[in-house]
């Protein structure tokens, strides 16, 4: 995940060969992060003037079984340009 975060277009070829794998297992590797829901890919549009713009990624916790209200109302706000939630909602969650 690493030299994904560094370097997030490289090639499977150039991942495998600095994690010394073959790139079959690099891409295997991160695809079992991605379908565990441990790592993903996001993007964003870049706007022509960064002047005008200003992004910053805030964290916000919920309290349990409250996430999804909070992210439906902060996706609601037109200045929020993305919500994305890290982990299921609290309520289907087993009690720990």
């Amino acid at each position: 995940m690493h030299a994904l975060q560094i370097r997030p277009r490289a090639p499977w070829t150039l991942v495998g060969e600095g994690l010394a794998v073959n790139p079959v297992t690099a891409a295997r590797r991160w695809h079992r992060m991605e379908n565990a829901g441990l790592a993903w890919v996001t993007a964003y549009p870049r706007l022509t003037n960064s002047r005008i713009v200003v992004t910053g990624i805030v964290e916000v916790d919920a309290e349990p079984g409250a996430a999804e209200d909070v992210a439906r109302t902060l996706a609601a706000d037109p200045a929020v340009a993305n919500v994305k939630p890290t982990s299921p909602p609290c309520s289907s969650r087993e009690p720990r």
